[in-house]
């Protein structure tokens, strides 16, 4: 094993050598070859740690079969000795073990990434979302030949970003430069790769488009292709997209998710121009208590109705002008059109716009809505704290309660049940002075509001409440301050 550990030690040393005599000046001596790799003066550093690997093994697996054959003929000649023939045996274990070891490790490293070792490799690792670009790769040598199954350009496309030169311009050919990402790059890699194509990897119901931009950090001209291939196990020839930009330098993946999409830009249209500082849209699933770099600036929303299996879903949203969930309120609940976009602020089928106003959004209660006609429970709103009756000489309330067949009667796809109460005389419509308690039996969201048509302070609630005393819409002015509009949607 010492012996093992002193080879290993000697064989890094040679090969991390010439490392120091690139740094300091050019080659004096040519270097075989290991790995498809040959060592010279434009040699990257990752393809140095590639050529490193491949020598590595290459000396590792011959001193392993010197060992193994130097075990076969001391064996031959132990002569029958016991004591000769397991030493034989122990060193021809130990070369057989070095070759295991050499060939599992390969294997292991390969099986994670089949390109780790494959500097130059053109085969792409298919992600199971996301897309493939297609296009030219060029590169600088310093060689009177390029590298096999490169020619020579005459494009004039090696000027690099990063300032390389070099003798000779080579390019590989676009069937060939394939390279696939799963997630957004503000930089293609490697520099001197010009994609032409694209093919997408992901059904189009979870993937919307991919957009390109011909200058780094999703800036410059913009193109968005748009997915309409479904998911296979390999990229089918007569599926790949053709690029409008000549000269793409960063892309942009537009997801498809379910829940309320927001954007800071009107008519629910991504707008890149403040990219990379913040994305151009975000789609909200949850409460949210601060919309955090989106306050201020949601010019439109837009339901994403659509799951991942492709069914409809119905979803909805409580926007509050402060963080808390506090402040005025509008209440978006769609219209079962996924492109249908809202603006804050305006009327529209399948919203109540209330007192928000556009671009004051800080905070948003995210719900999905049940539309069917299965649902359950009752929703009552009570006179005094703790669910208690009013029993007095010349008046009574029980509460008033708004049933699961209300709710059902007035719940669709354009509409909610809502109630405006006026308080003439001093009672509201159900007879109550007020509402101090609500509780609720089933799965419902309840909004209150201290204005009708909700452009008052805004209150949302998701179980029972035993006391609106003291809250954000009552407060402890009980002659002031009342319950004057309310909404109640069923959820999935």
């Amino acid at each position: 094993m010492k012996k093992l550990k002193t080879l290993f030690i000697l064989l890094l040393l040679v090969a991390l050598v010439p490392l120091g005599a690139l740094a300091a000046r050019g080659l004096e001596a040519t270097y075989p070859t290991f790995g498809g790799i040959t060592v010279t003066e434009d040699t990257t550093f990752p393809e140095y740690l590639n050529y490193i690997y491949y020598f590595i093994i290459g000396m590792t697996g011959v001193a392993a079969l010197i060992i193994l054959l130097w075990g076969g003929v001391l064996w031959l000649a132990a002569a029958g000795s016991p004591n000769q023939i397991n030493k034989s045996k122990e060193k021809i274990i130990g070369g057989l073990s070095g070759i295991a070891i050499i060939l599992g490790a390969h294997l292991i490293l390969t099986t994670i990434n089949p390109q780790i070792f494959g500097v130059g490799s053109v085969e792409p690792i298919l992600p199971n979302n996301g897309y493939c670009l297609r296009g030219d790769e060029f590169r600088w040598v310093n060689d009177d030949q390029c590298p096999e199954g490169w020619n020579e350009s005459d494009e004039g496309n090696c000027s690099f970003i990063d300032g390389t030169v070099g003798e000779k311009c080579c390019q590989a050919s676009a069937s060939d430069r394939i390279y696939c990402y799963d997630k957004n790059i503000s930089t293609f890699a490697p520099i001197g790769f010009v994609p032409k194509e694209v093919n997408f990897r992901e059904s189009f119901i979870t993937i919307r488009s991919v957009v390109v931009f011909s200058a780094e950090d999703y800036q410059g001209t913009p193109e968005e292709i748009y997915n309409t291939v479904p998911y296979g196990e390999e990229i089918i020839e007569g599926t790949w997209k053709s690029l409008g930009i000549s000269n793409v330098q960063s892309s942009y993946l537009v997801r498809i998710a379910p829940g309320i999409r927001v954007f800071p830009s009107n008519n629910c249209e991504y707008d890149f121009s403040d990219l990379p500082r913040s994305l151009p849209s975000q789609t909200l699933t949850r409460v949210h208590t601060s919309l955090g770099e989106y306050a201020e600036r949601v010019a439109s929303i837009q339901k994403s109705v659509r799951n991942l299996q492709g069914e409809y879903e119905y979803w909805g949203g409580v926007f509050f002008s402060n963080e808390g969930l506090q402040g005025n309120c509008g209440i978006i609940f769609g219209d079962g059109d996924r492109r249908h976009c809202f603006v804050p602020g305006a009327q529209q089928i399948g919203q109540i716009p209330g007192g928000l106003s556009k671009k004051n959004v800080y905070s948003a209660h995210i719900f999905r809505r049940e539309i069917s006609n299965q649902i359950n429970g009752k929703i009552t709103f009570y006179p005094l704290i703790n669910y208690q009756e009013v029993t007095a000489v010349g008046y009574e309330s029980e509460g008033y309660t708004v049933s699961a067949g209300d709710i059902i009667s007035r719940n669709n796809n354009n509409s909610i049940w809502t109630m405006n109460l006026d308080y003439g005389g001093g009672r509201s419509a159900w007879d109550q002075e007020n509402i101090l308690s609500v509780k609720i039996d089933g799965r419902f969201l309840v909004v209150l509001n201290s204005e009708p048509d909700f452009t008052g302070r805004c209150m949302v609630l998701a179980g029972d409440k035993p006391s609106l005393i003291g809250s954000y819409i009552l407060g402890d002015d009980l002659e002031e301050n009342k319950v004057r509009s309310i909404a109640i949607i069923p959820l999935k």
